[in-house]
């Protein structure tokens, strides 16, 4: 459905399957081949990735999260901006989110180590990839000592993504930056 949407909105999107680019031990990228993200990209294409089940070369096969995908490629690719769309404003200061608590703007290096411990707690148990936790822990692995940052905002929010990847600014978002 999303490289369906995006070829009707005039993005000339890829999808191309986890499993035939990268390999996992323990968990772990093991592996990357990236030949086909960096031709698509050469080729004006954007190109579409996903969580799956990819071999583990350890445990036969495992989930690899996009949460660990996208750090992974950024690190690999260069970038240095990340942007995660999600169904929420972005980090707050208890997880599960309460509709009281109130949501964390910005954050820095050490501020997303403190509260990764207690993104974990519950989160697991609905999402296989980690949830949030997961994300913040791939985030806080990305950022360390590189000038980088990273926007997580909420995709469900109408006029969000395309706000974000054109630059303007959205009033409700976390920025993580060191």
């Amino acid at each position: 459905k999303v490289v369906s949407y995006l070829l009707k909105h005039g993005v000339k999107a890829i999808p191309i399957d986890t499993i035939s680019l990268f390999v996992l031990k323990r968990k772990h990228v093991f592996k990357a081949f990236l030949e086909p993200i960096v031709n698509a990209l050469n080729n004006d294409l954007v190109p579409v990735l996903y969580g799956n089940v990819v071999f583990d070369v350890a445990e036969g096969f495992s989930i690899l999260s996009g949460d660990t995908i996208a750090p992974c490629l950024a690190s690999k690719l260069g970038f240095e901006n990340l942007f995660y769309a999600i169904d929420v404003d972005g980090v707050y200061k208890r997880y599960p989110p309460r509709s009281d608590d109130d949501l964390l703007e910005v954050l820095d290096l050490a501020m997303l180590n403190r509260i990764v411990h207690k993104a974990k707690v519950g989160v697991e148990k609905i999402d296989v990839t980690g949830g949030m936790a997961n994300k913040l822990i791939e985030i806080a692995k990305w950022i360390k000592g590189k000038k980088v940052k990273v926007i997580l905002f909420n995709a469900l929010k109408k006029n969000h993504v395309y706000m974000v990847l054109t630059g303007k600014d959205i009033s409700r978002k976390t920025i993580v930056k060191v």
